[in-house]
Parts: structure tokens; C-alpha cells; sequence
């Protein structure tokens, strides 16, 4: 592999890997970034453009949530876990050695709780190969100085993705009025600058302070909907989390204003 192919840009600040839902979307958004679009199969694919572009913070969207949804890990572990633990694993290390900022992106499915848990708490839910996998990698990457996991929960935006809670349940009749923490990506690209600037480092719960569930969301939607039991929905274990943002209200993070940014993309969406 040719390394001088990495040096096609100057003034990286933020180096983003994995070129999905997400990824793109702070591409798309977060000033000074790049998205390194190479496919991540060996070494070499993460080394070379962290050693060349020596960015100020390596960002991790590279994951493995299944298709089309996390039952599908269950049948396929070997990818799954090269993609949520061995790559940024490695990842990590490298930024230490050269000196940048890792932020992995986590997420709040690794616990189930009806009362609100904080940065600090320890992941609690193990029903799915998923939330064992991110679990793990979340507890490997605390021995790392220089990396923080962002954990999210029900990433919502105005991108038409299957990866967008907001695009996922518009195709559902019957959801449950559970409580749970929502991430919005407008907050996800304040935050991620916020974070770096003020050099938090460890676990970091990045969820609205505003808790909804699908049939809140499916109201200020104005979409037509039954409330069920989990249970009646006919799918695997899935986990309930309520997680409370208090590292980054402790440090003067302002969220977005919830309702009307659910309605924006709402409409966005349409």
C-alpha cells in the first residue's frame, strides 16, 4: 500500500473512520474533519493515516450493530467483534503513541435500567453479542490516557437511515411507551469539539437531558401508533436505559432544545 495515497489533505483536525450513518454525518458537519473512507481490514489501513495526518482526534464510528438490527450479530460474532473491540482496541494504542485524542463511539445498549445511571456506572446488560462486545471494548479503552468513549443511545437526525431511530419507527404501528435516553446528532457535533477542548477523557454519557420512548416520539411526530408490551413485539432481548449526561452538564455542555429539534427533523424527514 502506498502511504503518500493518505496525503491528500492539510489541517485535519478531526480524523473520522467508518463512513456509515454516522460517521458521515460528522464528515458532513464537524469542521476540520476528514473521513478516512478506506476499508479497515489490516493494520496498515488505520496506521498509516493517523501517522501522516497526526490529526488532533481520531474519531471511531467503525461498528458492527447489525443489519437490520442486532439479532443479526448473534449470527455473525467473528465480524462483530473485529469491528467493535479488536479495531478500536488497536486504534486507541496508536493514538497514544502518536499523540491524539481517541474518541470511540459507545453506546447506552450495554445497560438496563429503569432509573437514571451516570458516566460512571458499569455496563449491566449482556442479552445480545452486541452489548458484550461494547461492554468489553469500553473497559479495555479506560487503561488508554488519551481515549474517551461517547456513549449514545437512539441516534435521531433529519438523514433518511436505517440507522436514524426517527426513520426506523415511522415504519412501526405498534411501539412501547418505555422510558428511554435519546442522542441528537446536532448534539453529538457540538460535543465532540466540547470534548476535546476541554480534554475529558474515560466514559462520557452524551444523551438528552429530555428522556422520551418510541411513543412519545411517534406524538410529536404526528404519526399514528399503538402502545404495546415489549414482550408482544416478537423480537430478541433488547435493553431499557435511562443514562444521565452529568459530565457534560457539570462542565456547561448545552444540549439542543428537544421537542423542536425532534420536529425538525421530523420534517426534514418528510
Amino acid at each position: 500500500m502506498d502511504n503518500g495515497e493518505y496525503k491528500v489533505a492539510e489541517g485535519i483536525e478531526y480524523l473520522i473512520f467508518g463512513k456509515g450513518y454516522i460517521g458521515t454525518y460528522l464528515s458532513e458537519h464537524l469542521p476540520n474533519s476528514y473521513l478516512c473512507d478506506t476499508r479497515v481490514e489490516f493494520e496498515p489501513d488505520i496506521g498509516f493515516p493517523i501517522k501522516n495526518y497526526k490529526p488532533r482526534c481520531v474519531i471511531n464510528c467503525i461498528g458492527k450493530t447489525g443489519n437490520p438490527n442486532v439479532d443479526w450479530c448473534e449470527d455473525h460474532k467473528e465480524e462483530t467483534f473485529f469491528a467493535n473491540v479488536t479495531i478500536p482496541t488497536f486504534m486507541s494504542s496508536l493514538c497514544e503513541k502518536y499523540g491524539s485524542h481517541f474518541i470511540n463511539l459507545g453506546t447506552g445498549c450495554v445497560f438496563e435500567s429503569d432509573t437514571p445511571l451516570d458516566d460512571d456506572a458499569k455496563p449491566n446488560f449482556f442479552g445480545s453479542f452486541y452489548s458484550r462486545t461494547k461492554a468489553m471494548v469500553e473497559e479495555l479503552l479506560l487503561e488508554d490516557k488519551l481515549a474517551t468513549t461517547i456513549r449514545i443511545r437512539m441516534p435521531a437526525s433529519s438523514i433518511d437511515s436505517q440507522k436514524n431511530i426517527l426513520t426506523k419507527i415511522s415504519k412501526y404501528d405498534n411501539v412501547t411507551d418505555i422510558p428511554n435516553s435519546i442522542t441528537l446528532l446536532d448534539d453529538l457535533v457540538k460535543a465532540i469539539p466540547f470534548i476535546v477542548n476541554k480534554e475529558m477523557y474515560g466514559t462520557i454519557n452524551l444523551t438528552h437531558p429530555h428522556n422520551t420512548s418510541i411513543a412519545n416520539l411517534k406524538s410529536i411526530m404526528q404519526q399514528e401508533y399503538k402502545v404495546v408490551g415489549q414482550e408482544d413485539l416478537g423480537i430478541g432481548a433488547r435493553s431499557n436505559t435511562l443514562l444521565t449526561s452529568r459530565r457534560m452538564l457539570d462542565k456547561g455542555f448545552e444540549f439542543s432544545p428537544f421537542e423542536e429539534t425532534i420536529k425538525r427533523y421530523s420534517k426534514d424527514l418528510k
